[in-house]
């Protein structure tokens, strides 16, 4: 059985016989094929131009069988496997909104996130820290890497075995381009003036830039939780001009505990029109050991995507072990992608 598609042989299937792409025909000046690499997202461009570019790719990947993501994509892994798979990977130039209650662990997860993608895909992470220092989060990262509680390495109570893994999380650490901005003066001119420096500088342009977290910005009044439209609005402006996935952190209000399953909604968001209106994915963050120590599932955490542009909603189910600062995928839940 053949697919029929102008200037173009292939049969349906994994094996391509014949691909002879189609090319617009008297496009004239204006409009040009597409180069992902090079061109201006204001030129106007034809549908023949982009779907030509978007079969070619298509083609490669299904011969190579080996990237889910696009050779040229704007896409970047986490290496969390149903994260990525409900995502398809992080957009370059979009807002993600990671929210959820004090104590949810929303910080270990941005911080795993940050590790996985300096690490794994080699793509520069800058880290605005209002929060912490930088110091205390890198401890965490490494007692996430080296198994060793984060208690005990803050206190330096290493067995003799501990101190080689260690120090082999250091070494990887070091090497992995993961930089960090923050303290109560770091505003969005100063964020913006240090992803610049870090281009200029060699080190690569950032593609994830991670703020943690959005009520302690200076932009904002203590306890401002209303009136967030022209800052989010100058963050998604931010993300696209910098080409980066900027991922927010913020807290909800305790709304969840006046309700049995204790879940987060969208609604529990601070200025949810808002979020709605400029985030493009958000992602609500959920441990119901939180609430109750006893529940069956303790260790077990749940990534709520209520707000995914181009990609269904769902939930990843991810495995939570706060002694080493860690989210990892659930060892005996499989899948742990639920899409709805």
């Amino acid at each position: 059985m053949s697919l029929e598609v102008p200037g173009a042989e292939l049969l349906v299937g994994h094996q391509v016989l014949a691909v002879h792409p189609w090319r617009p025909a008297g496009s004239g000046g204006m409009v040009s094929s597409p180069d992902p690499d090079g061109v201006d997202q204001n030129d106007v461009q034809s549908s023949a131009g982009l779907l030509s570019a978007l079969f070619d790719d298509i083609e490669r990947r299904s011969v190579a069988g080996e990237s889910p993501m696009p050779l040229h994509s704007n896409r970047i892994l986490t290496y969390v496997a149903d994260v990525d798979a409900l995502t398809q990977g992080l957009q370059r130039g979009s807002l993600v909104v990671l929210a959820g209650c004090t104590g949810m662990g929303k910080t270990t997860l941005a911080l795993n996130l940050a590790r996985n993608i300096s690490l794994y895909s080699q793509v520069p992470v800058l880290y605005g820290a209002y929060d912490s220092p930088p110091e205390a989060l890198l401890l965490r990262l490494l007692a996430s890497m080296c198994d060793v509680e984060s208690g005990r390495l803050s206190a330096a109570r290493l067995s003799q075995g501990e101190w080689p893994r260690l120090g082999e999380a250091m070494a990887q650490l070091s090497a992995a381009p993961l930089f960090w901005v923050g303290g109560p003066g770091a505003g969005l001119q100063a964020i913006r003036q240090r992803c610049l420096e870090l281009q200029a500088q060699n080190c690569g342009a950032p593609g994830v830039l991670i703020l943690d977290m959005l009520h302690l910005m200076p932009e904002l009044q203590p306890g401002q939780t209303s009136g967030l439209a022209p800052l989010l609005q100058e963050l998604r402006h931010l993300a696209a001009e910098l080409n980066v996935c900027l991922i927010l952190l913020t807290q909800t209000p305790p709304a969840p505990e006046l309700r049995d399953d204790h879940r987060p909604l969208l609604n529990d968001l601070p200025d949810v029109e808002a979020m709605q209106a400029y985030a493009h994915v958000i992602a609500l963050l959920h441990r119901e050991e939180f609430w109750d120590p006893e529940t069956t599932t303790r260790g077990e955490a749940e990534l709520i995507f209520c707000k995914n542009v181009d990609n269904p909603v769902g939930m990843v189910r991810l495995w939570f072990e706060p002694q080493f600062s860690r989210f990892s995928m659930p060892p005996a839940i499989q899948p742990g992608l639920r899409v709805v």
